[in-house]
């Protein structure tokens, strides 16, 4: 007796909430978070680029307020972005310790995977 093909019949995204099921992710209750979301769909996957090439430039890693300056981004753009990267399997980028921002706090610091040196 053989064993049935199992392999299609469960969902594997099924463990996700229905708002992270689509890429870009977006809060499900947040009705313009899901329209940020869809308007930047087109554009994520460059910007991704343009965040993980910065990092990747940088010598010593990058904050993400250092990320918004050096790409010119805002927060709500950049933030998102970095956080896909390191979401990723496996992730292009890792903390690498914390640095201090601008006013002072500490911030942690970004930088690419062993594997995309």
């Amino acid at each position: 007796m053989t064993e049935p093909d199992t392999l299609f019949t469960h969902d594997p995204l099924a463990w996700m909430k229905p708002w992270q099921r689509h890429e870009p992710p977006s809060v499900h209750h947040s009705q313009t978070s899901m329209d940020a979301a869809t308007s930047i769909k087109p554009k994520a996957q460059s910007l991704r680029e343009r965040v993980y090439q910065a990092i990747k430039n940088s010598p010593s890693g990058l904050t993400d307020e250092e990320i918004c300056i050096v790409t010119l981004l805002g927060p709500s753009t950049a933030r998102p972005r970095r956080i896909e990267l390191a979401a990723e399997t496996p992730p292009r980028i890792r903390s690498n310790g914390k640095r201090k921002t601008v006013s002072g706090r500490d911030a942690t610091v970004w930088v690419v995977t062993n594997a995309d040196r």
